[in-house]
C-alpha cells in the first residue's frame, strides 16, 4: 500500500511538474508573440512619423496603447532605451536605472530577445519580464508579470497533491492500528493491501462479515473502487478527455471534488488557451492588414484617385465584403461636400449623384457626427448588389469616418451580406486613421507642388525684373554720375560767385533770409545783425530817411521777373555805397514767388 501511495504521490508530483512546464511553456510563447505583435505596431508608427528616433508624436500614438495592455491581473507593457532611460511606463517615465539587475538582464540579450525570472524589489515576489529589441527606438520592449498570477490555476492541484499525501498517511496511520490489533482476522485484508500498495486495484475483498472487519472490508472495497475510478478519471485527463463524466463519492470525497476540480480548471485554461488562440488569429489578422495596407498607403501617393482605387478595392477584397466606395472631403461653392472619389464592386447605376453634402444621409451623417456607423438593418432600397445570381440588398452596412486629430478628410461605406465582426470593425477604423494621414500628407504634397511651381514662376518673373532693375541702376548710376559731375560744375560755379559777388537773399515777405561772407565784407552787417529783418534797413540813411532806389528794388521784385539795377545802399555805420545788382526770382511748385535772389558788385 505504500508503494502504492508513493506511485500514486509520484504520478500526481509528476502530471503537476508537467502541468507546470506545459504552462510556463505556453506562457513563454504567447508572452513573445504577443511583444513581437507590439514591435509590429511600433513599426508602423516610426514609419509614418517624420522624425527620427522616438519622438513626442510617437508617445503620443503609443502611451494609450500601451495603456491599454494588460497582463493577467497586474501585468503590463513598457519600453526602456538601451542606455536605461524609461521613454513608456506607468510610473517610471523619464527614469534611468542603467545599473539596475533587471536592465543588465535586458543589456545581456543584446539586439535579441529572451525572459528572465527575478524576486521584484518591493514584495519579494517571483516575477518574469519578457524583451525584445526594438531597433528604430534603441530600446527594448519589454511586458512583466507575477508568476502565481498564470500559475493561480495549478493551485488546486496543489492542493490535491496535499490532500492526497495527508489523506494517504491517515489511511496508513488506520491500517496500521487495526492490522496490529487484528492481524489473523486481516489475513485477506492484508494480501488485498499489498495489491493495492504496489497499484493493483483488481482483488476484491469478499469478507462476509458484520463487524468490523467486515465494515472495513466494505469500506476497503470502495475506497478500491473509489481510487479505481479516481486513477481512470487522473488518466483520461492526462490524455486530454476533459468532457468524461466522474462523480465524486460523496460529499466529503476531498479526492474526487479535486479531481473535478482539477478538470474544471484544466478545461478553463484549455478555453483560455483557445480564446487566446483567436485573439492571436484576429490580431495576427489586423497585424498582417495593417502592414498590407501601409505597402498599399505607401503606392500612388502622389495621386490621390489612384490611391483611393487600391484603398477601396483593398479593404472590400481583405474583409472579404461585397462592396465599398470612398467619398473624399471636396469643395462645391466654397462649401465642404463629400464626392465618390473610389469604389469597388457597386452597381453604377446607384450612384449618378456622387456629392453628398453634409449631413446628407448615412454618409453625411457620419461626416457631421465623426463617428463610427453600423447598421444591420438598412433602409428600404439604400443600396443593391448585383451577382451572377441576382440582386439582393445587403444585410449590414459599414460607415466609418475617415479622421485623424478630430479633423475628417472623408468617409469609407462598406456593405456586406454578412455581419461585421468586432475586430474587424475596429481594424477598419485603425485603417481610416492611417488612410486619413496619407491623405492629409497627398493634399500637403500636392499643394506643395503647386506652391513650388508658383514659387519657381514667380522666381523667373523677379530673374526678369531683376535684369530690369540692374539695368534700370546701371542707367541710374549713369545719371548719379553726370548729376555729381553737374553737381561739382555747380559747386564750382558757386564758389567763384561767392568770391566775386555779394549775394543776399530776400523771401516773399521781404526778410533778409541769407547773406554770403562778401555781403558781411561790404555792408558790414554780420549775418546776426541782418539775418530776420526787412531789407529796407540797407536802404535807410543816417537821418533816418528811406531813399528812392527802394522803392524801384521792390517794384522790381514783386514782378518776379530777372533784372539788373544800379542801386545805392548804406552801410551799417551810415556810409552810402552804390552797387549793380541781378536780381532772379525763384518760383516754388504753385508757381508763386519763395524767394528773390540779388548778386551785386560795387561800383
Amino acid at each position: 500500500f505504500s508503494v502504492f501511495i508513493a506511485f500514486s504521490l509520484l504520478s500526481l508530483f509528476i502530471l503537476y511538474k508537467t502541468q507546470v512546464n506545459k504552462t510556463l511553456r505556453d506562457v513563454h510563447s504567447m508572452q513573445m508573440e504577443s511583444l513581437r505583435d507590439i514591435t509590429e505596431i511600433l513599426t508602423l508608427v516610426s514609419t509614418f512619423t517624420p522624425e527620427e528616433g522616438f519622438s513626442e508624436s510617437d508617445y503620443a500614438l503609443l502611451k494609450p496603447f500601451f495603456q491599454k495592455k494588460k497582463y493577467y491581473e497586474t501585468g503590463y507593457p513598457f519600453l526602456v532605451t538601451k542606455s536605461g532611460d524609461y521613454l513608456i511606463h506607468p510610473w517610471k517615465e523619464g527614469k534611468n536605472e542603467l545599473e539596475s539587475a533587471n536592465h543588465v538582464q535586458r543589456m545581456s540579450f543584446g539586439e535579441g530577445e529572451g525572459f528572465f525570472r527575478y524576486h521584484f524589489s518591493l514584495d519579494g515576489k517571483f516575477k518574469w519580464q519578457y524583451v525584445i529589441y526594438f531597433k528604430p527606438y534603441d530600446a527594448y520592449v519589454t511586458a512583466t508579470f507575477y508568476e502565481y498570477e498564470f500559475l493561480r490555476e495549478l493551485n488546486n492541484m496543489r492542493i490535491l497533491l496535499l490532500v492526497f499525501i495527508l489523506l494517504s498517511i491517515a489511511i496508513m496511520l488506520m491500517l496500521r492500528y487495526f492490522v496490529r490489533a487484528i492481524v489473523g482476522g486481516l489475513a485477506q485484508g492484508v494480501v488485498f493491501a499489498k495489491k493495492v500498495s504496489v497499484g493493483d486495484l483488481s482483488m476484491e475483498l469478499n469478507v462476509r462479515q458484520e463487524d468490523e472487519i467486515g465494515q472495513m472490508s466494505s469500506a476497503l472495497n470502495k475506497l478500491r473502487e473509489g481510487l479505481y475510478s479516481s486513477a481512470m478519471f487522473a488518466r483520461k485527463i492526462g490524455e486530454g478527455m476533459l468532457d468524461e463524466d466522474y462523480k465524486a463519492l460523496g460529499e466529503q470525497d476531498i479526492l474526487g471534488k479535486a479531481l473535478l476540480n482539477m478538470r474544471d480548471s484544466l478545461k478553463h485554461a484549455r478555453q483560455e488557451e483557445e480564446d487566446r488562440r483567436l485573439e492571436d488569429e484576429k490580431r495576427n489578422w489586423a497585424s498582417n492588414g495593417l502592414a498590407d495596407f501601409g505597402e498599399v498607403l505607401r503606392q500612388n501617393n502622389s495621386d490621390i484617385g489612384k490611391l483611393s482605387d487600391s484603398i477601396i478595392k483593398k479593404i472590400v477584397v481583405y474583409l472579404g465584403i461585397n462592396q465599398g466606395g470612398l467619398f473624399l472631403v471636396d469643395q462645391i461653392d466654397h462649401q465642404p461636400c463629400l464626392k465618390l472619389t473610389a469604389c469597388y464592386a457597386y452597381d453604377r447605376k446607384k450612384f449618378i449623384e456622387n456629392t453628398i453634402m453634409p449631413g446628407e444621409g448615412l454618409v453625411g451623417a457620419c461626416f457631421l457626427e465623426k463617428k463610427t456607423s453600423y447598421i444591420t438593418k438598412l433602409p428600404q432600397g439604400y443600396t443593391f448588389i448585383n451577382s451572377g445570381l441576382g440582386g439582393e440588398t445587403p444585410s449590414a452596412l459599414l460607415i466609418v469616418p475617415v479622421m485623424i486629430n478630430g479633423e475628417v478628410h472623408g468617409v469609407i461605406e462598406l456593405a456586406s451580406f454578412h455581419p461585421f465582426k468586432a475586430h474587424e470593425i475596429e481594424f477598419v477604423e485603425k485603417i481610416c486613421e492611417n488612410i486619413a494621414s496619407v491623405i492629409s500628407s497627398v493634399k500637403v504634397n500636392i499643394q506643395t507642388a503647386y506652391l513650388l511651381e508658383q514659387s519657381q514662376q514667380q522666381a523667373e518673373e523677379m530673374k526678369a525684373q531683376e535684369e530690369e532693375m540692374r539695368q534700370n541702376m546701371e542707367e541710374l548710376m549713369a545719371t548719379q554720375e553726370e548729376m555729381a559731375r553737374k553737381e561739382r560744375d555747380y559747386q564750382q560755379q558757386n564758389a567763384m560767385v561767392q568770391k566775386l559777388f555779394s549775394v543776399i537773399e530776400v523771401d516773399s515777405a521781404g526778410k533778409i533770409i541769407y547773406i554770403n561772407g562778401h555781403f558781411e565784407s561790404l555792408s558790414h552787417y554780420s549775418a546776426n545783425d541782418i539775418l530776420g529783418r526787412k531789407a529796407d534797413c540797407l536802404f535807410l540813411s543816417p537821418e533816418g530817411n528811406l531813399n528812392g532806389d527802394y522803392q524801384t528794388w521792390l517794384q522790381t521784385i514783386s514782378e518776379g521777373v530777372s533784372t539788373t539795377l544800379t542801386i545805392k545802399r548804406y552801410r551799417k555805420n551810415g556810409e552810402a555805397f552804390t552797387v549793380k545788382a541781378a536780381l532772379h526770382p525763384v518760383f516754388g511748385e504753385d508757381g508763386q514767388i519763395i524767394k528773390i535772389v540779388e548778386f551785386s558788385l560795387s561800383i
